[in-house]
């Protein structure tokens, strides 16, 4: 190893590398609060760590509050976090400040949410499905209030601004953990 750090909270997230940087979301387990860290791929020092508040609520045990992979490209990262009310997308700069950030509505899923967006030519690509407890009713945990289908699409965002570019609406079925 070249080096190895702790880093605050916990995540199931990829990390992703773009030059020096290396982009970590992490998750608190007692307040479910969301953090991105910047990480120097040189050293392992922590460059910088943006935290956002966000509410607690039902989550799979085998998942976390930053399960989404980031995407990053040269101008920055973009995130994705879910609750059953809110899907925050969010675009940060190398530095750590907010260019960006979209509500994009509900997320309905029984188990906590794990999109990942991706990044090409000049937009932000987004894979939101969402449950349909119809197709899921022999599976969900006692205590889920998920009672009707969540809307289900693909989104393109533009890279600076965030906004819509096109949206296709998809057939929900189960919610995207990919």
């Amino acid at each position: 190893y070249n080096w190895r750090i702790d880093l605050p909270g916990e995540g199931h997230s990829s990390p992703v590398v773009v030059g020096n940087n290396i982009f970590v979301l992490r998750g608190d387990p007692f307040t479910a609060a969301r953090r991105v860290v910047c990480v120097n791929s040189e050293d392992g020092k922590i460059r910088w760590t943006k935290s956002f508040k966000s509410a607690l609520h039902y989550i799979h045990r085998s998942n976390n509050y930053a399960s989404s992979t980031p995407a990053a490209d040269t101008d920055g990262v973009v995130t994705i976090w879910t609750t059953p009310k809110t899907f925050i997308v969010t675009a940060l700069d190398n530095d750590g400040e907010q260019m960006w950030q979209r509500d994009l509505g509900e997320y309905k899923s029984a188990w906590g949410g794990c999109p990942s967006p991706i990044i090409g030519d000049d937009m932000v690509i987004i894979q939101n499905d969402q449950m349909d407890p119809k197709f899921m009713k022999n599976f969900l945990p006692e205590g889920v209030a998920v009672t009707e289908a969540g809307h289900s699409y693909a989104v393109a965002l533009d890279r600076s601004t965030g906004e819509t570019r096109w949206m296709v609406d998809r057939k929900s079925v189960i919610a995207s953990y990919a």
